[in-house]
């Protein structure tokens, strides 16, 4: 979901549900350094998942592109 600051993105998708989506935020400096060093393996242990703050770790775009196709 794109959209400016502050505009309320994380605060809807939290109320989309997590009940069957695991949500990870890149806000967490330990989850982003994880991100960040192994984008396929990070993404290899999710199944569904909600990624806040994703633009954190560029990388992990691709290895989620790469995953879906």
């Amino acid at each position: 979901m794109v959209g400016p600051r502050r505009l309320g993105k994380t605060t809807l998708v939290r109320k989309m549900g997590t009940s069957n989506r695991t949500y990870i935020t890149l806000d967490d400096q330990t989850v982003l350094a994880t991100a960040k060093s192994d984008p396929a393996g990070f993404i290899r242990g999710l199944d569904k998942a909600l990624i806040d703050e994703v633009q954190r770790a560029p990388d992990l775009l691709l290895a989620i592109k790469k995953t879906v196709d």
